[in-house]
């Protein structure tokens, strides 16, 4: 015979969790329930600057005597600024319907600003006038646009959600 135990063996349960030293490594992926769906950031970017856009010129001109410019809140640029907050609004707390009017509503008045601006402009031919449109309008025009593409985008994504 040899010599050491004749009985059975002890059996150890077996170890839990990781061996000694290494810790499990978390998830690259986010968790959908944390994370802000892309297109309502998108959205938001897109609406902010359609914000900023009614506070900035929409008309300059420059003369000998200077530079004149006409800011969107001396107009049109009233309606686009509560559209866009509004807008803004929808996107903070992800209705997509509440963004998607107002920001069509947005872009559609200053894209009606921008062609009566740009059409007032054609008449302005003058060698000590230079007067062209400001890049408010193509701010607010552009957020406005994005803005609706995002909130129908986002209103697809919440559709396919389970």
């Amino acid at each position: 015979m040899t010599s050491g135990a004749t009985g059975p063996r002890e059996q150890l349960p077996p170890p839990s969790g990781p061996p000694a030293g290494l810790t499990p490594t978390p998830s690259l992926r986010p968790s959908t329930a944390q994370s802000t769906p892309p297109w309502r950031i998108i959205g938001l970017v897109a609406a902010a600057v359609a914000v900023i856009g009614s506070f900035l010129p929409w008309v300059t001109a420059r003369t000998i005597f200077g530079t004149l410019e006409a800011v969107g809140t001396e107009g049109d640029g009233q309606i686009t600024l509560v559209l866009a907050i509004v807008s803004v609004v929808g996107f903070a707390i992800s209705k997509p319907w509440l963004a998607l009017i107002p920001a069509v509503g947005a872009a559609l008045v200053a894209g009606n600003a921008w062609r009566n601006v740009a059409s007032q402009l054609d008449g302005v031919d003058n060698e000590f006038v230079d007067a062209s449109v400001g890049i408010g309008i193509y701010a607010v025009v552009a957020g406005g646009i994005v803005a609706v593409i995002a909130s129908w985008c986002m209103r697809g994504a919440r559709a396919e959600a389970p």
